[in-house]
């Protein structure tokens, strides 16, 4: 991977870490899992609207220092060096790397290029009022005004939403990365 693609995989993470996560509920009323953001290009977008894209692969980061055998099948772990006790400061204290993402069961939404008609395009998305008509670059040829990045998209405004079914980690190319499995949700 080079390190354009890594600095971007860093500045997702980064945008990511910065949104509020959600608890969604299923029918009964009971928590069932932590809804996050997750960033997909056009093409991507389009991949899973056709049911050709049900996995991603975002770098682990940091990367892991070490790698342990875990769990019922013998998963891969990553872990890094975590502080040690004040009482004793030469230990090795090892602490798993949890992903960004989420694990089985928790959702994402997807994020990705959008507009609003011209009459919002001088507010900023969080000004911009909830349920008004969207646009979506990667599908819809429309001609806009403005064109808002994937990152600065609103839940409200997402069309896609998609349930981990898995989650590993494998290395590839040298580094480190989070595989993330998933089927669509379809809202109804």
């Amino acid at each position: 991977m080079n390190s354009k693609a890594n600095s971007t995989a860093i500045g997702a993470l980064r945008s990511m870490s910065e949104t509020t996560f959600t608890r969604f509920q299923g029918e009964s009323g009971e928590v069932m899992g932590t809804e996050r953001p997750i960033l997909f290009s056009g093409p991507m977008v389009k991949a899973i609207l056709n049911g050709r894209k049900t996995m991603t692969r975002r770098v682990v980061n940091p990367q892991p220092e070490d790698m342990k055998r875990l769990g019922a099948h013998g998963e891969l772990i990553p872990y890094r060096r975590g502080k040690s006790p004040v009482q004793i400061p030469q230990a090795v204290v090892w602490e798993p790397i949890k992903c960004p993402y989420g694990q089985q069961g928790d959702r994402l939404w997807v994020r990705e290029t959008w507009a609003a008609r011209p009459y919002w395009d001088e507010l900023k998305p969080s000004e911009i009022q909830e349920g008004v008509a969207v646009y979506y670059r990667a599908t819809e040829d429309v001609a806009v005004t403005r064109w808002r990045p994937s990152t600065h998209m609103p839940q409200w405004a997402s069309r896609l939403t998609i349930e981990i079914t898995q989650v590993r980690v494998e290395k590839a190319e040298g580094i480190w990365q989070w595989v993330i499995e998933y089927k669509r949700v379809e809202e109804g």
